[in-house]
């Protein structure tokens, strides 16, 4: 996970390409990006993977607050978390 960007401020109709552009200088490929939804509907939330921690550093400092369309979007290092609905009590991922 250190190698992930989390976007937030999406536009809901953002298109895989369009992240792709966002993210021209970082040879980002198609099946690096996951855009959540819930219950069908986007979320204005992303995931991009990234070659290295290096790179996620970089896009965080030149993109964060950056326009898609006429959004800004916020990036920042995606982060582990434990899920309450793991019974045993391990992590999460």
């Amino acid at each position: 996970m250190s190698r992930c960007c989390k976007l937030g401020g999406l536009p809901f109709r953002v298109k895989t390409e369009e992240i792709q552009e966002f993210f021209k200088d970082f040879n980002v490929a198609d099946n690096d990006i996951v855009i959540e939804q819930q219950g069908g509907k986007r979320t204005g939330y992303g995931l991009v993977f990234l070659q290295n921690e290096e790179q996620v550093d970089e896009a965080i400092s030149s993109l964060h607050r950056q326009y898609i369309g006429s959004r800004f979007v916020n990036v920042w290092q995606a982060e582990l978390r434990r899920s309450s609905r793991n019974d045993d009590g391990g992590d999460d991922y």
